[in-house]
C-alpha cells in the first residue's frame, strides 16, 4: 500500500482508531462506570491517553518509524523565535478580540478554574486534574506528528501537511456531538489552521520540536 491511498487508509485509521474513536468509546464507558464529577473526567483523560500511547506503539512499528522520530531535531534560537511567532499568529485573531472586550483569560487558568470548581474546592484534586489534561494534550500532539511523518512516508512531507489538517484539524466537527455546530465548525476551522501551520513549520525546517511548541503554546493561552 503507497501513495494517496496509503496516506488515506492511515488518515482513516487515525480518525478512529486513535483519535476520535478512542475518544468517544472510552468516555462513554468511562461515563458509565464513574459517572460524572472530577473522577470521572480524570479517569477518562488517563483512560485516553494510556491506550492512546498503546495504539500508537503498533501504528509506529507499521510505518516503521520509532518514537523518537516524534521529537527528533534540536531547534536553534531562530528555530524556537519562528515557533512562537507562528503559535502568536495563530493566537492574535482569538485573543485580540477578547483583550478589547477586557475577556481575555488563558485556557489553562480557565481549566484550572473549571476543575476547581468540579472537584467543589478541593485544589489538590484541580491540579491533578490539570496535570492529567497536559499529559494528554502531549500524547495527543505526539500523536499528529505521528500522523504527518507517517503520511510524508506514502507521499512526501509537503504534500503530507493536508493529512493532518483533515484527519485532526477538521475531525473537531463531531464536538459538535455535545456543543453548538457553530462552535465546532468554529474550532474545527482554527484546529486545520493550526495543523497546517504547524507542519508547514516541520516541512520548512525538518523538526518535530516546533510542532508541540506550537501546539502547547496555543492551547495554554488560547480563550
Amino acid at each position: 500500500m503507497d501513495g494517496w491511498k496509503g496516506t488515506l487508509f492511515l488518515g482513516i485509521g487515525y480518525a478512529v482508531v486513535i483519535s476520535w474513536g478512542l475518544e468517544l468509546s472510552i468516555n462513554r464507558v468511562f461515563g458509565a462506570v464513574f459517572g460524572s464529577g472530577i473522577k470521572y473526567y480524570v479517569a477518562s483523560l488517563w483512560g485516553i491517553t494510556v491506550l492512546r500511547l498503546l495504539l500508537m506503539g503498533i501504528f509506529l512499528k507499521w510505518l516503521n518509524l520509532n518514537w523518537a522520530n516524534l521529537w527528533r531535531g534540536e531547534p536553534s534560537f531562530k528555530g524556537l523565535g519562528l515557533a512562537f511567532l507562528c503559535a502568536l499568529v495563530l493566537l492574535l485573531p482569538i485573543a485580540v478580540p477578547a483583550l478589547l472586550m477586557k475577556a481575555y483569560h488563558p485556557q489553562i487558568l480557565g481549566e484550572y478554574r473549571y476543575f476547581l470548581k468540579l472537584a467543589s474546592g478541593d485544589r489538590a484534586m484541580a491540579v491533578f486534574a490539570l496535570f492529567s489534561q497536559y499529559v494528554y494534550y502531549l500524547v495527543e500532539a505526539l500523536s499528529v506528528n505521528m500522523l504527518y511523518l507517517g503520511s510524508a512516508k506514502f507521499v512526501g512531507e509537503k504534500s503530507a501537511i493536508v493529512i493532518p489538517m483533515v484527519f485532526w484539524g477538521a475531525m473537531h466537527i463531531l464536538q459538535a456531538l455535545n456543543r453548538p455546530l457553530p462552535v465546532a465548525t468554529t474550532v474545527a476551522i482554527l484546529a486545520s489552521v493550526e495543523a497546517g501551520v504547524m507542519y508547514g513549520y516541520a516541512y520548512k525546517t525538518g523538526n518535530m520540536i516546533g510542532p508541540l511548541i506550537i501546539f502547547f503554546t496555543v492551547v495554554t493561552f488560547a480563550v
